[in-house]
This record gives structure tokens, C-alpha cells and sequence, in this order.
């Protein structure tokens, strides 16, 4: 269990883990059906053998039985988790016993993103405790000592007394005797096998690369067809690496992915019977690509939230790589790139120009006189640590070695001031442009680099433009982006700002500063991109911006002082005003839409376009910081409702438990999940809810 250290009530958090097992295969009381399968009527109780809280600096190898919650898999250095050992006892029915074991029962509930959300979400609904957890997983463990004391003081059952441990001593001996008889008869046949079949032996080193794989069939590389049968045996050998495509009808997939410990793609470690590719997809396959899409740095819950968005396209194309021949102790996932030269190409390449050779320029950096004649070059391997190799921030002197694969030549952070304002010219003696770009929910399809020279560090610019970007008509290759929401990126990095605009992603309008290259005049003009954005910034003129604050705050007549939300908002001021006209705008809407107001001020929706259920309508403005609440979304797929408040919940007197969310800072928020507006919105900052009482 990642993000916590320890677990204060255990008997509380054993009755939590059972009834969530039972919740996820028999469903809710509300007649609801669980998301699991397979097995019905489960009941489930659990025993704790022993709590081991530890740093991961402090790691152990677990030695024991019982199902554990993983804490040290995928856990970064100095990163606290909490693991428990224990054992499921578990009483269902299934139709299929071989196939819905007990594994099965104690396992399944924890496999999926959306099952491990739901424990997540029970535990912190019991307790504060909970509120820093991250993930949650759960692994099959050998079976501990029989004189290993339980955590919670209580002692195992004794069914059968003195006759069980005879029984038990009678049953390893005689599994000792069967099993000495059955490795003599195996001995046995190797040897006059090898006897009859000596001339025919192939020469030392021509074997399998791997003794443990030699026999599994499963295992063999194949490739596969357009009709998804074995392709044609004069493929690649054995022992190379595949790389397939396998097309993806609709509707559920029915794999299971994990992320390797020590980073990498995702890999399949469940196949389900339901997978409608079971056929072609093996465990261990890596996923490197969903619809030539790079998919290799994106973990396991982040990945099959992607394939569960696009489950409703006609087809789904996943490029999979296969390990034929891996070694026994070889880790699934990884950077496969890295580790195979011999794949290098096998995905489009995200540059704008195809990679360099070693033949294509010589030591010095020049063009090669020759390709592969040897003549005029020198080819160097160079051994490289572990982590970014970013050589050209830190060694200058390697500035120029390699051909740049831009597409324009890179900007410079000379070419704005450090308040974001433009320059008085370029370097060509021309003007720029600053243009405010909203971009959608979703991606944006386009891929940003760093200016060189990485000193000082200047704006990324935009270097490819996708054909499916919801941009492609307002952005121009070269942009350089100044600022997102309001906050200035003049001078992160082109990954971090990636990220920024990913964690945004959910957000309704996103809107994006840009500085562009004016080739027509010298001077410096301000565009906007989207017709229907608000006005753009204004100057930075603090007392105008305060002035009009005041008189907002005044009109609205909002429970806190002007002074505490320019304190929390202090550096922010702009944004703030901007919550604010919306807020402004949202009640003039409300009230030319002939809602009438209760005894409250507060307008009653009747009339109102958010109105979607039966109550009142109430806005609420919050503090920044967490919010303290719990939003679940119902199974009918209704609205978002309040499941949860919690004790520090600054807004506790004025929200009340069975609340429908309608909008958030004048975002519609109707269609969104609970747990993306738990995770996404009120964990980060929130200031304005609008809220359907049904209480």
C-alpha cells in the first residue's frame, strides 16, 4: 500500500479488504452488480499474520504465506508504503472450480484500475488514515510458518489436533518417496535417449539460449498473418525479438497489465477467457504502441485507461513486443529499444527527420567522405551509466557533434523579456506575435523540444504538429509557449510542460500562451486563437486588478473577507479574477433563465439549463487546498454525488452528504467520473462549486 507507513486499526482495515472482495463479486445492496466474475454468494474472512512497515531503502524478502499488499514493487527510494501479510479464507460458488479458484477470489479484486479505485476509495471513506494512498496491489505469497504469531493475537484453527500433523508428516514422506522414484525414471530415459540419439547431437553452443523455455511451447516466436493464423515458418528465428500487430475488435479487452519494477512498458500478466485475442496475445508480451502510437513510457493503470477510452472504435491496432528467447532470471517490460538494437526503427520514429547512423558523420562531426568503406571515419562505443544521457547541457564542447533532427531552427530565450512581454525584435529585425491558443480536453497531438543552447534556458517550442491535433489550424511549428492557465513555463523544460498540459488534460479549456515569429513587421501584436475566449490579459496594472476583485467580491457577497483571498491567492491575482467573472457570468445566467431565489439568495433551477435532477441549486466557493470530500458517480451513470465528507472539510456546514456536483469553476462537470474529479480537480486547487442539493 504506497503512500502510507503505517496501519493504526488493522481490525478495522481487515473488515474494509473483506467486505470490498465481497462488494466487487456480489455487488452492493442497491441490487447493483459487482465487476467481478465468476463466482457469486462469496463471504471472505481474514487473518493478519504480520504488519511490516518499512522505508524502501529498508526492504526485505518476504518470507511467509498468505496474500500480501504490495509495498516494494515499483516504490522509488525513500518513498514509504505499508505491506500486510495475511491469509483469505474465502467460501463462494462458481460453475467453473478449476478456473475460479481460491488465487482467483483473493487476487481478482485487486487487478483492475477501476477495482483498486473502489478499495481506495472505501478506505478513505473509513478513516483519514488512508488519505495519502497512492496504489494498492496484491500478490500470491508461499505459505508461512505454522508457528508464526498473527499480528492481531489470534491463533490458527486446529482442525484434526495430533491426527493432522501425523497425516502431514505421512504425506511429505511419501511425496519424497514418489518423487525420488519419478526422478530415477526420468534419469533414466535421459540417458538412453541421449544414447540412441548421440550421433545426431548438435554442436556446443547451438542450444537454446534459455534451458527453461526450451520446453514451453507457448513460448515459441511466431509471427502473425493478417488472419491471425502462424505466418509462414521462414520468419524470424527463435531467438529473436517479434514485434506484431494484432488487431482489437470492440468492447473489452480482457488482459490484465503490469508495470516492471524498474520502470518500462507494460506487459500482459493475465489473459482472461473473455479476451477475444487470447489466441495471439501471450503473458509477458510488451506493449509498445496502441494505434502507432508510442505507448512505452506509460505505465500499467495509465495504459489500460487508454484502451478502455478507445473501446468503443471499430478496430484497435496494438504493436506488442515478444521476448522468444528471454533468460530465466530476465525481467518483463523494459526498454526494449535500448536493449535490441536490432528493433531500432520498428516503430515510426517521433523526429522530424530519420536518426543519424554512425556512418553518417565522422568523429569530428563532419559529413563522411564514404559510407561503408571505412575510409575517413571513426566509429566509437561509448559505455554509458545509468540515467539521462542529456550530453549536450552538460558538455558544450559536444554542442554541434550530431546533425540536429529539428524541423526549424531552434528559438533562443533572448527572444521575449523575462515578464513575458515580446521583444522589441527578432533576430531577423522583425516583430512577434503572442497569441492565446484554448486548447480542448484530450490530447493536443503536438511534441515540444528545448531551444540549444540549453543556457540560459529558454521556452520549448512546438517542432510536429500531429493530423489529428485539435491544434493544427492555430498552432505553427516554431511556437514557443510562454505560459499555461496563466502560469509562466518561459523557462521549464519541453518534458515538463508536456506534463503540465497532461495533468490539465480532463480540463474543459486549457488555455495556452504562445510567441510567434512576425515575418511581416517589426512591431508586436496580441492574437487570440479562439473566438469565443475572454478578453485577453490585461496589462499587469496590480490596482486596476485589486480595484476590480473588490467590487466582485462585494457584488457576490461571498462569506470570506477580500483581504484572506488575495492572501491566497497572493501572486495569482489574475486568476483569481478570472474565477470571479465566471462566477459572475454563471449567476446572470441563472437569472435570465427565470430561476426564481429562495430564502437564501440562491437561485432554485426550475428554469435553470443545469437543471438535471430535482433540488436546489447552490453555489459554493471553497479555499484552495484540499477540499476534504469524498465523489463517488453512480452505477445508472447519473451525476457525480457527494459519498464522503471528511472532518477537516473547510466547507462541511454548507455541503451535505448525497450532493450532485453540476459544475466546478463554470466547468461542466456531469459527465466526468467521481474519481477523476477527486483526483483530478479537489486535490489540486478549487475555488467554485455548483452544487444540486438533494438533501
Amino acid at each position: 500500500m504506497r503512500g502510507i507507513s503505517d496501519i493504526r486499526d488493522k481490525g478495522a482495515w481487515r473488515e474494509a479488504t473483506a467486505a470490498h472482495v465481497e462488494r466487487y463479486f456480489n455487488g452492493d445492496d442497491d441490487a447493483n452488480d459487482g465487476l467481478g466474475s465468476g463466482a457469486y454468494n462469496v463471504t471472505v474472512n481474514i487473518l493478519i499474520y504480520q504488519d511490516d512497515r518499512q522505508r524502501s531503502r529498508e526492504r526485505r524478502r518476504l518470507r511467509g504465506d498468505g496474500w500480501s499488499m504490495r509495498g516494494t514493487k515499483g516504490v522509488d527510494d525513500g518513498e514509504s508504503y505499508a505491506r500486510i501479510v495475511y491469509r483469505q479464507r474465502s467460501a463462494y460458488r462458481t460453475s467453473d472450480p478449476t478456473t475460479y479458484d481460491e488465487a482467483y477470489v483473493a487476487m481478482d479484486p485487486f487487478l483492475s484500475w477501476e477495482a483498486r479505485d473502489m478499495y481506495i476509495s472505501s478506505l478513505r471513506a473509513l478513516s483519514s488514515d488512508y488519505d495519502g494512498v497512492e496504489s494498492v496491489g496484491v500478490r500470491f505469497a508461499p505459505s508461512p510458518d505454522a508457528h508464526a504469531s498473527m499480528a492481531d493475537g489470534t491463533k490458527g484453527d486446529d482442525d484434526g489436533g495430533g491426527d493432522m500433523s501425523r497425516n502431514t508428516i505421512y504425506i511429505i514422506v511419501g511425496s519424497a518417496c514418489g518423487g525420488a522414484i519419478l526422478l530415477a525414471a526420468l534419469a533414466l530415459f535421459a540417458y538412453r535417449r541421449g544414447r540412441n540419439d548421440k550421433e545426431y547431437m548438435s554442436p556446443v553452443g547451438n542450444g537454446p539460449s534459455s534451458s527453461m523455455r526450451r520446453f514451453d511451447g507457448d513460448s515459441e516466436s511466431r509471427d502473425l498473418g493478417d488472419d491471425g493464423v502462424r505466418a509462414d515458418p521462414g520468419g524470424p528465428p527463435a531467438t529473436a525479438n517479434v514485434v506484431l500487430n494484432v488487431i482489437i475488435p470492440p468492447g473489452k479487452l480482457g488482459i490484465v497489465l503490469e508495470t516492471p519494477p524498474a520502470g518500462g512498458c507494460a506487459y500482459v500478466c493475465k489473459i482472461k477467457d473473455a479476451c477475444p485475442v487470447k489466441d495471439e496475445i501471450r503473458l509477458e508480451d510488451r506493449i509498445i504502441a496502441v494505434d502507432n502510437e508510442d505507448v512505452q513510457t506509460m505505465n500499467a493503470v495509465k495504459l489500460s485507461k487508454m484502451l478502455s477510452r478507445r473501446s468503443g472504435n471499430a478496430t484497435r491496432t496494438i504493436t506488442i513486443l515478444r521476448v522468444a528467447t528471454a533468460e530465466p532470471d530476465a525481467k518483463a517490460g523494459g526498454d526494449f529499444l535500448a536493449d535490441d538494437p536490432a528493433l531500432l526503427g520498428a516503430l515510426p520514429s517521433p523526429r522530424c527527420t530519420p536518426p543519424p547512423t554512425p556512418n553518417d558523420y565522422t568523429a569530428d562531426g563532419s559529413a563522411a567522405a564514404s559510407t561503408r568503406n571505412g575510409t575517413g571515419q571513426t566509429i566509437i562505443d561509448v559505455v554509458a551509466p545509468p540515467g539521462k544521457l542529456d550530453f549536450l547541457a552538460d558538455d558544450p564542447a559536444l554542442l554541434g557533434a550530431l546533425p540536429s533532427p529539428r524541423c526549424t531552427p531552434p528559438p533562443t530565450s533572448n527572444d521575449y523579456t523575462a515578464d513575458g512581454s515580446a521583444a522589441a525584435s527578432t533576430r531577423n529585425g522583425t516583430g512577434q506575435t503572442i497569441i492565446d491558443v484554448v486548447a480542448p480536453p484530450g490530447k493536443l497531438g503536438v511534441v515540444l523540444l528545448d531551444p540549444e543552447p540549453h543556457e540560459p534556458p529558454g521556452p520549448a517550442f512546438v517542432c510536429k504538429i500531429c493530423t489529428d491535433s485539435p491544434l493544427a489550424d492555430k498552432v505553427k511549428l516554431g511556437d514557443k509557449i510562454l505560459a499555461v492557465d496563466d502560469w509562466d513555463v518561459g523557462k521549464m523544460s519541453a518534458e515538463d510542460v508536456s506534463k503540465l498540459l497532461g495533468s490539465k488534460k480532463t480540463n474543459l479549456r486549457r488555455n495556452i500562451t504562445l510567441l510567434r515569429e512576425n515575418s511581416s513587421d517589426g512591431g508586436t501584436k496580441r492574437e487570440s486563437a479562439d473566438a469565443a475566449s475572454p478578453a485577453a490579459k490585461p496589462a499587469d496594472n496590480a490596482v486596476a486588478i485589486r480595484a476590480e476583485i473588490i467590487t466582485l467580491c462585494a457584488a457576490l457577497q461571498f462569506p470570506r473577507s477580500t483581504e484572506e483571498m488575495l492572501s491566497s491567492y497572493e501572486g495569482r491575482e489574475y486568476e483569481l479574477l478570472k474565477n470571479l467573472r465566471n462566477m459572475k457570468k454563471m449567476r446572470s445566467n441563472q437569472n435570465t433563465a427565470g430561476g426564481q431565489k429562495n430564502d437564501k439568495g440562491l437561485v432554485n433551477p426550475e428554469n435553470s439549463e443545469t437543471t438535471v435532477r430535482t433540488g436546489t441549486r447552490i453555489d459554493i466557493m471553497a479555499p484552495p487546498g484540499k477540499l476534504g470530500i469524498v465523489v463517488d458517480s453512480p452505477r445508472d451513470g447519473g451525476l457525480p454525488y457527494v459519498s464522503h465528507i471528511k472532518e477537516y472539510c473547510p466547507i462541511r456546514e454548507e455541503i451535505r452528504l448525497g450532493d450532485k456536483l453540476v459544475r466546478i469553476n463554470d466547468e461542466d462537470v456531469t459527465k466526468l467520473k467521481g474519481f477523476h474529479i477527486s483526483s483530478e480537480s479537489l486535490c489540486d486547487w478549487l475555488y467554485f462549486l455548483a452544487v444540486v442539493c438533494m438533501c
